[in-house]
């Protein structure tokens, strides 16, 4: 009874197993099969180019970029000889006045009345110089009464003077026509004797200036070539006409560092304290070796440049001249036509 069964059982187990075995061999068909790569062929490096530049004969020039200003020739600081109160400013900034205009004034008090005391003091010392002058020749007094009154006379006439001087000093007048840039004070103010009250300008009696440092002074002389930009993309030519000494100073005590300029003639209106671009030729040379800036290299104060030579590269020493904005000169060291590495 029981034998039966478990050769049943024993035949399900086996068909079992069988079926598991064919489906785990299907299986292994089913998964990808694994390629075999193929090895890829490298291309050869690209060859590596040396960049070199060229030593050369040419034009080559070193050049100062400033800012030229259009100043007057005659400017002038106007100033009372004497102390006291600002009773009138009769002007005003910019505006323009003609020459021996009264421009201010101070309280005078009483220094009117006492030049007018002088005045007369002096006419009546002269009636009596006169007088004794006459009496003299006829002999009524003597030579040494005559020197006396001449005496007398004298001081009454530099009394007169004296006060003329201090009532004119209580007074500005302009030197010059011109318009008045500044004015420092007001009606009312004290002021001390020569303090500066205001600033007057001839603005048609012009000159060109260009401010330097003192390093940049040294490198220019006159006679220098320069050109300028007076409208866009227009240049006209000129020369430096005047170089500061280092000993010049300015009426405040300042260093003076203003090159002066002058042009080529021209049509072209200069505008006072109006601003021009200027470019000076401090040096130049026609027919000089010269070689590009990138390729001259610097060791504190040392230059070299990596020379090719062949399949060579050699460090050579230079030395160099002109400095220009994208070439320098090389005076020793190069060759026209030696090739060298830039950086």
């Amino acid at each position: 009874m029981f034998r039966p069964v478990f050769l049943q059982m024993k035949r399900c187990i086996f068909l079992t197993g069988l079926v598991l075995s064919m489906f785990l061999v299907q299986g292994c068909d089913l998964l990808p099969q694994e390629k075999e790569h193929e090895p890829v062929s490298l291309l050869p490096p690209p060859e590596e180019k040396t960049v070199v530049v060229q030593v050369e004969r040419g034009y080559i020039v070193e050049e100062m970029k400033k800012v030229c200003s259009v100043e007057s020739i005659r400017e002038r600081f106007l100033y009372f000889t004497e102390e006291g109160c600002v009773k009138d400013i009769f002007v005003k900034e910019d505006e323009w006045v003609e020459e021996g205009q009264v421009l201010a004034r101070l309280e005078t008090g009483e220094l009117e009345y006492q030049t007018k005391a002088a005045a007369l003091d002096l006419q009546a010392a002269e009636i009596r110089l006169e007088q004794t002058k006459e009496e003299t020749r006829l002999g009524v007094y003597s030579e040494q009464a005559l020197r006396l009154q001449e005496l007398e006379y004298e001081k009454a006439r530099l009394n007169y003077e004296r006060f003329q001087e201090r009532l004119a000093g209580s007074v500005i007048k302009a030197p010059y026509s011109g318009k008045i840039r500044t004015i420092s004070v007001k009606d009312g103010e004290q002021i001390e004797e020569y303090e500066e009250i205001m600033k007057i300008t001839d603005p048609y009696n012009v000159r060109l200036v260009v401010e330097v440092t003192s390093q940049e002074r040294g490198e220019v002389q006159p006679g220098l070539k320069l050109r300028m930009e007076i409208e866009d993309k227009v240049w006209i030519k000129g020369r430096v006409t005047r170089v500061p000494s280092a000993k010049d100073k300015l009426p405040d005590g300042t260093e003076d560092l203003r090159l002066f300029i002058e042009v080529e003639p021209t049509d072209f209106q200069f505008i006072h304290l109006s601003l021009y671009p200027v470019v000076i030729n401090l040096r130049e040379s026609k027919d000089t070796l010269i070689l590009e800036r990138s390729a001259v290299r610097q060791y504190f104060d040392r230059y070299y440049v990596r020379k090719l030579e062949e399949e060579t590269i050699k460090e050579v020493d230079v030395e160099i001249g002109i400095e220009g904005s994208t070439h320098l000169e090389i005076l020793k060291g190069l060759e026209e036509g030696d090739m060298v590495i830039p950086k």
